[in-house]
């Protein structure tokens, strides 16, 4: 587990980090507490800092908190002490930050190195390293290459068969996603799409992991209908409806035949799916007509996101979005006043699968959803 998400760290300041350092949680795998990163030479201080970080990179993330001093104890790993700062923490993040990015292969995506002032003028710095897929990481400076791994509260350099071990992990999770996805995707179209026309959304965790959300917990269930998608299909929040299925628990937007269903699985997948046959049939329209929507990807997003906050989650997310049984669907561009005009392909395959997204934070999703609005108009030949 990760103790400090991108989320709390863009909002960390001194009082809320003298909050959580007063929770005494002991060093780990996942945490780590430097007073100062001092050794003999520069060179050696460098050193041990990027083998910091790509120590829990290369295992499943973590937290390092520069300018607070340890209290150890014999037989058990350390405690946070006073935060005393250090002097210019400003300057040193950014040469962190910078040292990173120059030796690290390959670099770790979504790294947020952050200086946080002290009442005492002095500086701390909250470092977070996220879960990568792109481990192992090597810290390649001063002419050397190594590889480094956390075990427990301490770091060591990895093995040839760690190295190995690590990549083949990596290339499991995605396999495991994808098995997961498609389970997930089968059931949908079982369950609630079966021949109709519709839009299936995922955001899934690279690591599933049964109990990543509290599916029976009041604040989880009201996320699904805490969102803008219900503003965009004008569903009225009192006819709205939830049941527990075998995976956690299932929202749509009315008791008797509904045309979107949400999901929230215990593992930490969260998923979408909208039947456009059924919409249309409520207004009328009988083609397969795909009107390109910025609003739907970033209301799922922001879906997605709320639960993740509100699970306390720290984890990568792929995004992914299909939609099923679409050979004959065409696309309109959609403006005020009218159509903008419709695209001259008509899809002949049964989906329309857009490339997956890797979320490294949810900070950044105004742009992805905007991504996935211009793949899919690229899809069929529009701009």
């Amino acid at each position: 587990m990760i103790y400090l998400t991108p989320r709390e760290i863009d909002e960390l300041d001194e009082e809320k980090l003298r909050t959580f350092l007063q929770k005494k949680y002991r060093e780990n795998r996942f945490l780590d507490y430097k007073l100062k990163y001092e050794k003999r030479n520069d060179e050696e201080t460098k050193e041990e800092f990027l083998a910091d970080v790509t120590a829990f990179a290369n295992y499943y993330g973590g937290n390092i908190i520069v300018g607070v001093n340890e209290l150890e104890e014999e037989g058990a790993s350390s405690q946070p002490g006073e935060l005393e700062g250090i002097n210019d923490g400003k300057i040193l993040a950014e040469r962190f930050s910078n040292l990173c990015e120059t030796s690290i292969d390959p670099i770790i995506p979504g790294l947020i190195i952050k200086e946080i002032p002290l009442k005492n003028v002095r500086w701390a710095i909250v470092v977070y390293i996220p879960p990568s897929l792109r481990k192992p990481h090597m810290v390649n400076f001063n002419r050397k290459r190594e590889f480094y791994i956390k075990r427990d509260d301490r770091k060591g350099k990895m093995t040839a068969d760690e190295v190995k071990r690590t990549v083949l992990e990596v290339i499991n999770l995605q396999n495991d996603m994808n098995s997961y996805i498609k389970m997930v995707e089968e059931e949908i179209i079982e369950d609630f799409i079966g021949y109709d026309f519709a839009l299936i959304m995922h955001s899934v965790p690279y690591l599933l992991e049964e109990g990543q959300i509290d599916t029976s917990s009041e604040m989880i269930k009201s996320a699904l209908y805490n969102n803008s998608l219900f503003i965009n299909y004008s569903i009225d929040i009192r006819t709205s409806y939830s049941i527990a299925n075998i995976h956690g628990i299932v929202g749509q937007d009315s008791y008797h035949d509904p045309f979107i269903q949400s999901y929230i699985h215990r593992t930490g997948y969260i998923g979408l799916a909208i039947n456009f046959q059924k919409r249309f049939a409520i207004t009328g329209i009988k083609d397969k007509i795909i009107y390109p929507s910025k609003n739907d990807f970033l209301s799922f997003l922001r879906l997605s996101e709320l639960i993740i906050e509100r699970a306390q989650i720290a984890q990568l997310y792929q995004v992914r979005s299909s939609f099923i049984n679409a050979k004959g669907a065409v696309c309109r561009c959609e403006r005020i006043g009218g159509f903008e005009r419709q695209s001259n392909i008509v899809w002949k395959r049964d989906r329309i699968n857009l490339p997956g997204v890797r979320l490294d934070s949810f900070q950044d999703i105004d742009k992805v959803a905007e991504l996935f609005f211009k793949r899919l108009k690229n899809a069929f030949g529009m701009e």
